[in-house]
């Protein structure tokens, strides 16, 4: 799924300010977590999830260079980023900040640093320090400033374990953190604060046995093979929320271009309990086998897949969030429960012309975890 995502919330907590010491100015380098790291395991792999908000409140423009976490005493180091790691994941809040470099913030704007913080060096660590140095220009002369934010505690919550959304084998989980338009760095904003409702978000393609998604003519949907593939509750639950109302173009060609507000397509949205709700975009039109209000069992049959909204291909789109909103909402960490590793694309420009890499040891069984980015999983036969 393609996503094209002021007023701040006074989150004291988690701000400390500081000012460039030989500078004239009346403002300051901010750092602000809107959202506490969420702990997940994806590709066997325990991570922190979360984002570093940077306010360039100064009349200088900034340059971001290195980039420390410690525990909460400040005693270890978990982890470090030179400027050449913070280029790769650091982004614009907005587009006021529009820089060939993402790590020059112009004054007055914003950037993210997009973290997913290995967790065997925090193992025990309840909160984290994050320490910013940068430079900037002083009288042509380029001097450096540095910031502290207050301590960022962990969240401490279950698991969410889930069951497949789709059944069947070669099934290519579709994302990756670090590309500058992909769901982990899509944001919308409301009344100033910021949500990413597809920070976990996962998009699903069907391939076949040599890599294809399709086999004949790639432009007509009827040839891929995720077309029409049956969409399964990953938990019992209740029916929060239907939208099908869009139709479904033919070909890739005659595809209608959406915004934002109408990327879901025809979705479905499962309340699934403690505030977390399932959703699944994209959807079949005529396909959807339930209603708001309904009760629904794990493994059920709901809709098909299909092709609206704002997509470039059939697949399905699966996150979950915290409110029963497509985009004002925070995405939440989830696993399933059972998956089987499959293989892996390393470079995904050869995704769809080749078969992916497969393990050494062939294929791997996997139990409550995330798949990794680009990977190829099979899920059950039977839910």
């Amino acid at each position: 799924m393609r996503l094209y995502f002021s007023l701040l919330l006074p989150l004291l907590a988690n701000i400390f300010t500081t000012t460039p010491s030989s500078h004239n100015l009346i403002n300051s380098v901010d750092l602000i977590v809107f959202e506490p790291p969420s702990k997940v395991v994806i590709d066997r792999k325990t991570v922190a999830v979360y984002e570093l908000h940077v306010f360039n409140n100064t009349s200088d423009n900034i340059s971001l260079k290195n980039l420390r976490i410690r525990d909460g005493n400040g005693r270890n180091i978990i982890a470090a980023f030179d400027s050449l790691k913070l280029t790769a994941i650091t982004g614009s809040w907005d587009d006021n900040n529009n820089t060939s470099d993402p790590c020059v913030v112009k004054r007055s704007a914003k950037a993210v640093i997009y973290l997913e913080l290995p967790l065997k060096a925090a193992s025990g660590v309840h909160e984290l320090l994050h320490t910013l140095t940068y430079s900037y220009t002083d009288k042509n002369v380029v001097k450096v400033g540095s910031i502290t934010s207050a301590p960022t505690a962990m969240v401490k919550s279950e698991r969410l374990k889930l069951g497949a959304p789709l059944k069947g084998s070669s099934w290519a989980a579709v994302y990756d953190p670090f590309w500058k338009r992909g769901h982990r760095r899509v944001m919308f904003r409301f009344e100033g604060k910021p949500h990413i409702p597809a920070r976990f978000a996962i998009d699903f393609i069907k391939l076949d046995s040599s890599g294809h998604y399709a086999s004949g003519d790639k432009d007509a949907i009827s040839n891929w093979y995720s077309n029409g593939a049956e969409v399964l509750s990953v938990a019992d639950g209740v029916v929060a929320a239907v939208r099908n109302d869009f139709p479904e173009s033919l070909t890739l060609a005659a595809h209608l271009q959406y915004d934002s507000s109408k990327a879901t397509g025809n979705y479905i949205s499962i309340d699934i309990g403690n505030n977390a709700f399932a959703f699944y975009e994209h959807l079949k039109p005529n396909s959807i086998r339930v209603r708001p209000g309904q009760k629904v069992k794990k493994g059920e049959v709901i809709a098909s897949l299909g092709f609206t909204g704002q997509s470039t291909g059939p697949h399905l789109h699966f996150h979950v969030a915290t409110r029963n909103a497509p985009l004002e909402a925070e995405g939440i960490p989830y696993v399933f429960e059972e998956f089987t590793l499959a293989g892996y694309y390393n470079d995904f420009s050869l995704f769809g012309k080749q078969r992916w890499d497969v393990p050494v040891n062939g294929k791997i069984r996997i139990h409550k975890e995330l798949p990794g980015s680009n990977t190829v999983i099979d899920f059950p036969e039977r839910p």
